[in-house]
């Protein structure tokens, strides 16, 4: 039996990964040489992003228990971005170097 084009009897699921802000060098590489542009997003970023170590186990574990199509699995989601917000104003996360000079 197919549905949707898919077989329903297969273990195979679509859905969608959603993994945020990671900390790759795609992020990092378009800032280098760029001082003052990364003093001006480092902050921020510092408080959307995540490192891939982080990321991933979360995201492979909720691929796993899966039994559903159609499924998106969010990181870092609604309630984690507003919590990291507010937990800004009291809490710094250094995530990023401060400089990106070699």
């Amino acid at each position: 039996m197919q549905q949707d084009g898919w077989n329903t009897g297969s273990h195979l699921r679509r859905g969608a990964l959603l993994p945020g802000m990671t900390v790759t060098d795609l992020i990092i590489a378009q800032y280098e040489g760029k001082p003052q542009e990364w003093a001006k997003v480092r902050a921020i970023f510092n408080i959307l992003s995540d490192r891939v170590e982080t990321v991933c186990p979360w995201l492979v574990d909720r691929m796993l228990t899966n039994h559903k199509n159609g499924v998106r699995f969010n990181w870092p989601g609604t309630s984690r971005t507003l919590g990291r917000f507010l937990s800004a104003l009291f809490v710094k996360r250094s995530i990023y170097p401060a400089s990106l000079d070699g």
